[in-house]
């Protein structure tokens, strides 16, 4: 019978996983004395038994857990307000400009159906620094529409809006109107 270094090596390894593994051997640790025994394991000494792991409470490592409890919400009315910003020349973003004497209206939805317009809640004209204030409304969807003032390089922009039970008290809306 012809034996291969591979099956040589396959026997060896068995063999020191199958004394690893046993139960007795030079391998096995001496079992640590319990209290009341002798250090040496001298006869009388009592067997190790292991502590008891029902009643194990972890340990507390500072940290609380997050709370899971989902967010709840409110149907109280949210300020509405914002600023308006128009793109500068040529879509450039980075040179844009406050806009000021906008008008901007919060509506509600019209009816595409129907075809009939929504109703319109507030008006405010936005000031010198771009800001505008629409007063508050309650969670729902709207419309918001700005329309430059006449001369204005900017364009009328309308889209809708969604107010939730989760949002904050004030919703701050940032406007960017593009030019003609």
């Amino acid at each position: 019978m012809r034996m291969t270094r591979s099956t040589v090596l396959g026997l060896f390894t068995a063999t020191v996983v199958a004394v690893a593994c046993s139960d007795s051997g030079v391998l096995q640790p001496k079992p640590s004395p319990s209290l009341g025994s002798s250090p040496n394991g001298a006869a009388g000494d009592t067997a190790h038994t292991p502590p008891d792991t029902s009643h194990h409470t972890p340990p507390d490592t500072g940290h609380t857990r997050p709370d899971s409890t989902p967010p709840k919400g409110s149907s109280e009315p949210r300020i509405v307000g914002g600023v308006l910003n128009g793109i500068g020349p040529a879509g450039d973003t980075a040179n844009y400009s406050l806009v000021a004497g906008a008008t901007v209206v919060l509506s509600t939805l019209g009816d595409s159906t129907t075809g009939s317009n929504g109703t319109e809640l507030a008006r405010d004209v936005s000031k010198s620094n771009g800001s505008f204030s629409l007063g508050s409304a309650k969670p729902g969807v709207y419309w918001i529409m700005v329309t430059p003032a006449a001369g204005s390089p900017f364009v009328k922009k309308n889209w809708p809006i969604q107010i939730t039970t989760l949002s904050p008290p004030t919703v701050a809306i940032s406007v960017w109107l593009n030019r003609r």
